[in-house]
């Protein structure tokens, strides 16, 4: 009988499957192709004031915003890579979580089998249990083997998808850090832009009504004018017209009919100029030298004041 009180007892399997990292949730693409800054400088890059911001001026933002719009492109491409993997390493973590529960479920059953076995057996209450209960270990010793084996080679992948996870974890963090960066110049080109803006003299009504005070003043000169001061003061107000206009014309957003009236404007104030420098040189130059054979303007009727 000593056989009887041999150990027939069946260890528990004290196997554990291994957790599963969180994929770090949310679209890296979708984030860069619809940051609103970005939405900003590009509506800012199409304002009608830009044009009109000097070349030298104009030339260092061209060249910022050509690099902010190449960055957008690789950071785009790397997150969309990232997203993918993310989203098959996402699904391939639920389906490794459902597994875990069956796993769990399959090995508190074996142990609930093997605590009533070493119960029951363990020791064997009589001979007749003995070869039963030798029976009945066997069974269940190798049905614990089973779903430890099931346990080892869900751990493996478990493991596996836990390494590819940190590695995507990593990837995500350095993408993100470069995206960051690349907002940053973003918001600081917009702000060096309404900067320049701010300082840049625009149209204002201000500015209309001292074109309209300077030129409503006398600036043409006729062929009967001998007062050389007074047709020197002409042709100072009229260069000083011109000059005016054509700041409006530089700063000031004009519909077709404005436009074709300003330039009309300026060849009118151009041909008074011409016409006071040829009545000056006529009349209150010294004879000789640069006026010989001075020829009046052909191409403008001087205006009777």
């Amino acid at each position: 009988m000593s056989a009887v009180n041999e150990d027939v007892s069946v260890s528990r399997s004290g196997e554990k499957a291994s957790a599963i990292r969180p994929t770090a949730a949310g679209q890296i693409g979708g984030a860069i192709r619809n940051f609103a800054p970005y939405a900003n400088l590009q509506a800012l890059m199409s304002d009608p004031r830009m044009a009109r911001v000097s070349a030298d001026v104009r030339r260092p933002i061209d060249v910022k915003k050509s690099e902010i719009d190449g960055k957008r492109g690789e950071l785009i491409a790397s997150a969309d890579k990232q997203d993918s993997a993310e989203d098959g390493f996402e699904e391939e973590g639920r389906n490794l979580g459902t597994e875990k529960q069956t796993l769990a479920a399959a090995v508190a059953d074996i142990d609930r089998l093997i605590a009533a076995h070493n119960a029951r057996c363990n020791p064997a209450p009589d001979a007749a249990s003995y070869q039963r209960c030798v029976s009945d270990a066997a069974q269940i010793n190798a049905e614990r083997d089973r779903v430890n084996a099931r346990v080892d080679d869900y751990n493996k992948r478990a493991n596996a998808h836990n390494s590819k996870i940190a590695s995507l974890q990593s990837s995500r963090v350095t993408l993100v850090s470069d995206a960051d960066g690349w907002a940053e110049k973003i918001k600081e080109l917009i702000a060096e832009i309404e900067k320049i803006l701010a300082e840049s003299k625009d149209c204002t009504d201000e500015l209309k009504k001292t074109v309209h005070q300077i030129c409503d003043e006398p600036h043409s000169c006729t062929g009967e004018m001998t007062d050389c001061e007074d047709m020197r003061l002409r042709l100072k107000v009229g260069e000083t017209c011109l000059a005016a206009r054509k700041k409006v014309r530089e700063l000031c957003p004009l519909s077709p009919a404005e436009e074709k009236g300003h330039e009309e404007a300026i060849n009118n104030v151009e041909a008074a100029i011409r016409w006071c420098q040829y009545c000056i040189k006529k009349r209150c130059e010294p004879v000789g030298g640069e006026n010989e054979g001075l020829v009046s303007p052909d191409d403008w009727t001087p205006l009777q004041e």
